[in-house]
């Protein structure tokens, strides 16, 4: 065992030599020897004792207690102190430096001895707890979920990195503050979780789960949708210490269960779409050809010698043929439906809606009935959208038609068109939306309204509340599906008596303001090493991927979502070589995030990996570098990273 260095601070020569003798004896190393305060913090730093004794009046103007501060600041070593002076005041000072031991002249060499081993003992057990701590504050701030430990007085004892993100709190200041002030958690209804969390937990000594629904309210006000547990602390003993709660943000979850949810609806919307189309385009073919023989015959029939103007048959014939009519409206009707829904949309270019609009509104007053008026508003800016103008159209004009119906005595028909951003805080109020930039078009009347039961149907093929002969149910499904192929959705609001409201939101053209958009990455400064982003919605993934990249000399970004990916690209100081995209992470899909990147820096370049690639990735006008097949090791990690980056 190495033997135990220990610094003398001894001001009286005589002395501080019968203490070096003492020290020797025992087995201990002299390092040096010092009379003042200066020359003990110099010795201290140069020479790093594993102790040190010192007394407390020195020559100069610091004494013992100034040198243990000066000391401490710059070298963690234990100070024992040896002094005549047993005054509290001299005692004070000194157990303000944590002292680890204090010995009055004159003392026994024993005592000497003993406190020495006290205090070495003491100091490596310190060490190793503190050890210990920084251990375990490592891990906490490493892992993805928040953790806050809270003592028994329902006060905060410790929180790691990713609680501030939740609470808004910083680790440091929500030490001491009450749990239920730092962590606001609130049901959906808004009632408090944290506190009757605790009390159970408390009751009951067993783990508790926070309750399905429950919210985090950070600093800021901003919330979050989270699960978690609070799980008791005990001591050896079974006593109970405290309680820590371990927390995490499952928004992306739910976002992407949501995204999920959506594609599957519009996919099967879309089937119904196309089952529709394909049998109201037979339908309209048979139809025609029916209404043909029947219209021809009514004419002849009409046309011959019938009776008289007011003969009972030629009123019967008469009739047959109005209804012929109306029969022939619907085939056209279904004829056009299907070969609108079934139209895929064609090449999407930016159009000014404003000037779109107004020539549409030219249409619409020659075919709406004279009592309906039409207002019309656009917000100033307008931002561009991509759209096929026919089924644009076509789509307005089916909404209009349709507020024509719910007004038969007339009313009032408004078009208006906004900007408008939807954020995370929006989409509870928004069953199909998207996260981003729109313009919403709303189209609403003054007419009877609907009530919530057929309100929940409208947009589905040839579901009607219409008499009238010439009302198939296909407007508003038309409607949803030209929507669907613009990347939008369509929102409809009524109430009974009230009116009714269709929103359309169709995405921005172009730059998004989400992204804030700097100078191209591409003029940004190179770091030392190749900059890589690692997109992954694995910790584990993102954890490995670090350190096999880290290993080889690259420098490392981090990012658990598409949304969070772009915001790091964004956001870097210096530039991102290569992206690496998984296929599969939530809240952008792997190609949007390409596309924003795009954006953010023309010169971007990705690589995607993935378990499963069922098409070609690589068809990307050559940002797409490659595909990395998911499971992989560091040499394929590797081997694919410098091909990637041997071609930017």
């Amino acid at each position: 065992m190495p033997a135990t260095h220990i610094l003398v601070v001894e001001d009286e020569r005589l002395v501080a030599s019968a203490i070096r003798n003492e020290l020797e004896q025992f087995g201990y190393e002299v390092s040096g020897v010092a009379s003042s305060a200066d020359e003990a913090v110099e010795k201290a730093v140069a020479t790093r004792p594993d102790l040190v004794l010192m007394d407390i009046h020195l020559q100069g103007t610091d004494d013992g207690v100034e040198a243990a501060r000066r000391i401490h600041a710059r070298h963690d070593v234990p100070i024992v102190y040896l002094s005549a002076f047993s005054d509290p005041q001299t005692v004070r000072r000194a157990s303000e430096t944590e002292a680890f031991g204090y010995l009055i002249k004159p003392y026994e060499e024993r005592e000497l001895q003993t406190t020495i081993e006290m205090a070495l003992a003491k100091h490596r057990a310190e060490r190793r707890l503190e050890e210990t701590r920084r251990w375990l504050a490592a891990v906490y701030n490493g892992i993805a979920d928040a953790v806050i430990a809270i003592d028994p007085d329902d006060r905060v004892h410790f929180a790691n990195a990713a609680a501030e993100k939740l609470t808004g709190w910083p680790p440091e200041e929500a030490i001491s503050h009450p749990a239920t002030k730092v962590c606001v958690l609130r049901t959906e209804a808004g009632a408090p979780v944290l506190e009757g969390t605790l009390a159970e937990v408390a009751r009951s000594g067993a783990s508790v789960d926070l309750p399905q629904g429950a919210w985090i309210i950070g600093r800021r006000g901003v919330g979050f949708p989270v699960e978690g547990t609070l799980s008791p602390i005990h001591d050896a003993r079974g006593a109970r210490l405290g309680t820590v709660l371990a927390v995490r943000d499952i928004s992306p979850r739910i976002e992407f269960e949501r995204a999920k949810q959506q594609n599957e609806q519009r996919r099967l919307r879309g089937q119904k779409m196309d089952a529709a189309a394909r049998v109201a385009g037979g339908l309209s073919a048979h139809l025609n050809n029916l209404l043909t023989a029947i219209l021809g015959n009514t004419s002849l029939a009409l046309s011959g010698n019938l009776g008289g103007p007011d003969s009972r048959e030629r009123e019967l014939i008469e009739r047959v043929e109005v209804a012929a009519h109306q029969a022939a409206k619907l085939a056209e009707r279904l004829q056009m439906f299907a070969a609108l829904s079934g139209r895929p949309a064609g090449q999407l270019l930016p159009l000014d809606l404003d000037q779109q609009m107004s020539e549409l509104l030219n249409d619409l007053r020659l075919r709406i009935d004279e009592r309906v008026g039409i207002s019309y508003r656009a917000e100033a800016g307008l931002w561009p959208v991509a759209v096929d103008e026919l089924l644009f159209g076509q789509a307005i004009l089916e909404l209009a038609l349709n507020a024509e119906d719910a007004m038969p005595e007339g009313g009032l028909l408004t078009l208006e068109m906004e900007n408008t951003a939807i954020a995370a805080d929006d989409l509870p109020s928004h069953t199909d939306a998207l996260l981003g930039e729109f313009v919403r078009i709303r189209v609403s009347d003054s007419g009877h309204g609907m009530k919530p039961a057929i309100r929940a149907h409208v947009f589905e093929p040839c579901f009607t509340t219409k008499q009238s002969g010439d009302a198939a149910g296909l407007g508003l499904a038309l409607v949803s599906s030209v929507v669907d192929q613009h990347h939008g959705w369509v929102e409809c609001s009524s109430h009974a008596n009230h009116g009714t409201r269709f929103d359309i939101y169709l995405p921005r053209y172009g730059e998004q303001q989400t992204v804030r958009q700097p100078a191209a990455t591409a003029t940004r400064p190179r770091g030392d090493a190749p900059t890589i982003l690692l997109c992954d919605a694995d910790p584990m993934v993102r954890e490995v991927g670090r350190q096999m990249l880290e290993e080889r000399g690259y420098h490392v970004l981090l990012a658990a979502d598409g949304l969070e990916a772009v915001s790091v690209y964004h956001d870097a100081d210096r530039r991102v070589d290569l992206a690496i995209l998984d296929l599969n992470v939530p809240r952008l899909t792997a190609y949007a995030v390409l596309e924003k990147l795009l954006q953010i820096d023309p010169q971007a370049r990705v690589l995607f990996s993935g378990g499963y690639f069922a098409e070609d990735l690589t068809d990307s006008g050559g940002h797409t570098l490659g595909v990395l097949t998911k499971p992989y090791r560091q040499k394929e990690l590797i081997d694919m990273v410098a091909r990637a980056l041997a071609h930017t």
